[in-house]
C-alpha cells in the first residue's frame, strides 16, 4: 500500500513538471550531425559501466562530446568513481531525484540522450522525462512513453550491450 502511495505521488509530481515544464523543440537528428551526447545509465552494477564506457570510446573516436551520469542504488556508494553520478540518498521518498548534479544534467542541451537502462527505474526516467536534450532514445516503457521520443525494443537478449546495439542501429539510419 505504501509503495503504491510512492508511486501516485511519483506520476502526479511527474505529471505537475511535465505542464510547467519549458518544452525543448524536439528534433529527428542524425548521429552524423550530432555533437553532444549524453548516456543516461544504471551504475549500480559496474559491469553497467563497463558497456557504457565501451560505446563511450566508440562516440568519442567520432567526434562527439560524450558525458555519462550514472545512478547507483545505494545509500553510500563509493565516491571515487570516474563519472559523474547519484544516489539513492540524493532522492526523495516517492523518487523524486534531487540534487545540483540530476539538475544540472538534465538541463543540458545534449543533441541526443541515450536512456541506457534496462529495467524500469523511476529516478532514471524522472531525468529522461524532464531532459532538455533535442533527441532523447531509450527503451519502450509502455507506462513512460514520455521519457523518450525514440524507442526501441531488444531483438535478443535484453542487455545493455544488445540495447546500444539496437540504438547504433536506428541512430545510424538517420545519418
Amino acid at each position: 500500500m505504501l509503495e503504491q502511495l510512492k508511486n501516485r505521488f511519483y506520476h502526479k509530481h511527474l505529471e505537475h513538471e511535465l505542464v510547467d515544464a519549458v518544452h525543448v523543440k524536439k528534433e529527428s537528428i542524425s548521429f552524423e550531425a550530432a555533437k553532444k551526447i549524453g548516456i543516461l545509465f544504471d551504475a549500480t552494477d559496474i559491469a553497467n559501466y563497463s558497456v557504457v564506457r565501451k560505446f563511450e570510446a566508440e562516440y568519442k573516436k567520432k567526434n562527439k562530446s560524450v558525458e555519462l551520469f550514472g545512478f547507483i542504488n545505494s545509500k553510500n556508494p563509493n565516491a571515487a568513481l570516474y563519472f559523474k553520478f547519484f544516489s539513492r540518498k540524493d532522492i526523495n521518498w516517492f523518487y523524486k531525484p534531487k540534487s545540483g548534479l540530476v539538475d544540472d544534467f538534465m538541463n543540458r542541451k545534449f543533441d541526443i540522450l541515450i536512456n541506457a537502462y534496462i529495467e524500469e527505474s523511476k529516478p532514471l526516467l524522472y531525468i529522461s522525462t524532464l531532459s532538455k536534450a533535442s533527441l532523447r532514445v531509450g527503451l519502450y516503457f509502455p507506462e513512460y512513453t514520455d521519457a523518450s521520443d525514440m524507442m526501441v525494443t531488444i531483438k535478443n537478449e535484453s542487455n545493455l550491450d544488445n540495447f546500444f546495439l539496437e540504438i547504433n542501429q536506428y541512430l545510424n539510419i538517420f545519418t
